[in-house]
């Protein structure tokens, strides 16, 4: 995990640059807190959810393997990104604020684990949020109860705004 502590103004730019998780669970690929204005473009990242060991409902409270973990962050940028094999979350934004998802693609494969799925997770969010032009790919799961969401957002502030346009779901 690379944290990124009480910065400003970092762009993280991927050339055909693909981050993969090893065999165990960790937090993030990328932990963010206190920050402002950090920005990801073209970077894949791959989950690596077939080879993760089963996720279980002991496990629901935790996030694991989740490229982008901000936390009391203003204004994360991540564009023209690519996330395979989710594993729980593929952005996770808690307690933060402004935040734009562009032209990313979120795909995964079939879930044999008993677990929700969001590709994005607002959670407890202020401020302007945009996700646009972004396309949500094959997230079936094994279990009816467990739909998988494209987007998932909770405790937005009532001053924040959610902007969802232009983009596709197809599983």
């Amino acid at each position: 995990e690379l944290a990124v502590a009480s910065r400003s103004n970092i762009t993280f730019r991927g050339d055909n640059a693909t981050l993969k998780g090893g065999a165990t669970r960790f937090r993030s690929y990328f932990y963010i807190t206190g920050s402002t204005n950090i920005a990801f473009d073209g970077i894949s990242f791959d989950q690596l959810q077939p080879s993760l060991p089963t996720y279980s409902s002991g496990d629901y409270s935790n996030i694991y393997n989740c490229p982008i973990y901000a936390s009391t962050t203003s204004g994360l940028s991540v564009a023209n990104c690519t996330f395979v094999n989710l594993y729980t979350s593929s952005i996770y934004f808690y307690q933060s604020s402004n935040m734009v998802v562009d032209k990313c693609v979120f795909t995964s494969p079939v879930q044999s684990q008993d677990q929700w799925l969001q590709f994005v997770y607002l959670q407890t969010y202020g401020g302007s949020n945009h996700i646009t032009r972004c396309r949500f790919e094959n997230a079936a799961t094994t279990n009816s109860a467990r739909n998988p969401a494209a987007l998932f957002a909770s405790g937005g502030a009532a001053t924040s705004s959610l902007s969802v346009i232009g983009n596709r779901a197809d599983y």
